[in-house]
């Protein structure tokens, strides 16, 4: 067995970037990325203020608590601290912080089925002490001393677990930070109270209408897939439901951890002032201890097949909403193909459906007063992209008379898709977006030390590690015509999950249809129905475009022949 670490290869930077970069597997499996940041230095410690709500559970403002209007978990901290270097405006800005992130993988997809929420509940319950440092929180208590702040969050095939502080105290931080992963303590004492903030982080998302819309597309889902668990957690599925089932949820919690908080499915990154071989010192004295079973492989869902049924797609959701906002979505289910990353099928595809000038999608619905906002394309968040499948989805934002003619709205989106499906594959277009992704990457405003090392420790493992930080923006140097087709045989009528949501009426109703289920976390009133075999003839007819829908004309102002390597 090794016993030094593995140099891997270089990673992709841009050249814009002072950073200084080494990737290394440690002999236990884990793979860490080691950042030299000259533009870090030590200062004087400056305590971070108490957390306005004295709350003391381990993990500050988690984002299973988000409230953005989409409802993905990407990883951003809402509460009082989002882990930003920078001074507000009209403030001094803050000296730069040393940070350090790791992701293991493995989420709420491997949620027992007798306790759900059990990945977000572990990820709470490492901060509870452990074999070194017992206190509860003396790891929450060192980061304040020291300016510093630490955040968690539960996706549904990793878990991410993030701090910064002041440079000088990094090592001491690091040493409390790697024995949450070599041996937490996981005490029984301290189960009821991080039960309730998981229960309280749900509570605070369950208005979110985001949310509720895709745990109600969830719900459709096959029994077997694990779109149908809920991952996030409440008092139900921790507490009342486990008593009753006579389930030992700290057992089940130790069993969890034993088997998956594995270091060969872990990545871990660190940025400092210190020379890259000084933080892989460090790397290798603290995280070696991590265990790692022989032959472990991390969940993969791929066996699970699709998530819904075929009686499924071809339907029509309708739920009700908490704002007083109309939203229309069109959704496909495509394979999981995140192999082909750099192939960028998905992106070219987005970026027709997406675009907002002369003669787009979004354009013609502006200018009949249906809607006032279009995205398209596949999610960040784990429902959207995972190793079950990806999810592909037109997101309109209706206006009131869009709302009201529903016909009209779905009718312009199909000859849309007729039309930018039939044309032939524009390379122009292609090249346009490969090179506008380039520039992006080379002159991106540089991450703050928290960001860089949360996105990246998540990246590598979904992207081979040299490639962490350029992965979404590497666009292969030619288009690749089997794959674009790929994707658009995928989005047809009759594989659609077509969702309407808008406030309910005085009666109950959205848009005259009672609404006669309801979800049984969220408790969102909705209604499924098949979609009228006319309609899915209708929208599959090739017919010819309205004279507003046309396709993107050249832009030749942007710059040709860039690329990020």
């Amino acid at each position: 067995m090794a016993t030094q670490p593995v140099k891997l290869g270089e990673v992709i930077v841009s050249p814009e970037d002072v950073r200084e970069y080494a990737l290394v597997r440690l002999p236990n499996g884990l793979t860490a990325m080691l950042i030299h940041d000259p533009e870090i230095c030590e200062t004087e410690d400056q305590p971070m203020a108490a957390a306005e709500d004295g709350s003391d559970s381990g993990s500050i403002d988690d984002p299973m608590d988000e409230d953005s209007e989409d409802g993905s978990d990407d990883g951003s901290d809402d509460g009082s601290d989002d882990g930003s270097d920078g001074g507000s405006d009209g403030e001094e800005p803050q000296a730069k912080k040393a940070s350090a992130s790791l992701s293991v993988q493995v989420g709420s997809f491997s949620d027992p089925t007798e306790v759900q929420g059990l990945a977000h509940f572990l990820e709470h319950m490492v901060f509870m002490g452990t074999d070194k440092f017992q206190g509860e929180n003396d790891f929450e208590s060192f980061l304040t001393e020291h300016g510093g702040s630490s955040n968690a969050y539960t996706e549904c095939e990793h878990t991410n677990f993030t701090f910064e502080v002041q440079p000088k105290h990094l090592l001491a931080a690091i040493e409390r930070f790697a024995r949450f992963f070599v041996a937490p303590l996981l005490k029984p004492d301290c189960m009821d109270r991080e039960q309730q903030a998981v229960n309280n982080e749900f509570e605070q998302t369950e208005q979110n209408d985001g949310n509720r819309i895709e745990q109600v597309m969830c719900s459709q889902a096959e029994p077997h897939h694990p779109y149908a668990s809920f991952g996030w957690g409440n008092t139900k599925s921790l507490v009342d439901d486990p008593q009753s089932r006579g389930v030992d949820v700290n057992a089940a919690l130790r069993k969890f951890f034993n088997e998956y908080y594995q270091a060969s499915a872990m990545t871990l990154a660190i940025v400092s002032h210190e020379p890259v071989a000084v933080l892989e010192k460090w790397a290798m004295e603290h995280f070696s201890p991590i265990p790692s079973r022989v032959g472990h492989s991390p969940p993969d869902f791929g066996s699970h097949g699709p998530p819904f049924a075929p009686s499924v797609l071809g339907s029509r959701l309708v739920v009700g909403a908490v704002k007083d906002r109309h939203r229309l979505s069109f959704t496909w289910v495509l394979p999981p193909r995140l192999q082909e990353y750099l192939l960028k099928a998905d992106g070219y595809v987005e970026a027709l459906l997406g675009h907002e000038g002369p003669g787009s999608l979004l354009s013609a619905l502006k200018d009949e007063q249906l809607a006032d906002g279009l995205t398209a394309g596949i999610g960040e968040n784990g429902v959207e992209l995972n190793s079950s499948c990806f999810l592909f989805s037109v997101d309109i934002k209706l206006t009131a008379g869009g709302l009201g003619d529903l016909e009209r709205v779905a009718e312009l989106m199909w000859q849309y898709i007729h039309l930018a499906s039939s044309a032939d594959p524009m390379d122009w277009f292609y090249q346009e977006h490969r090179n506008l992704a380039a520039l992006a990457f080379r002159f991106r405003d540089p991450e703050d030390s928290w960001t860089l090392v949360e996105s990246v420790s998540a990246a590598m493992l979904r992207y081979p590690p040299e490639h962490a930080l350029v992965a979404d923006y590497l666009w292969e140097p030619e288009m690749n015509l089997a794959a674009i087709k790929r994707v658009w045989e995928d989005l047809v009528p009759e594989r659609v999950l077509m969702t309407v949501s808008s406030p309910c009426d005085q009666h109950g109703r959205v848009l005259g249809r009672e609404l006669d289920a309801t979800e049984a976390w969220f408790n969102v009133p909705f209604a499924i129905d098949k979609l009228p075999e006319q309609t899915i003839l209708k929208w599959r007819e090739n017919t010819p475009p309205r004279r507003q829908l046309d396709l993107p004309t050249p832009k030749p102002l942007v710059h040709t022949h860039t690329s990020p390597v």
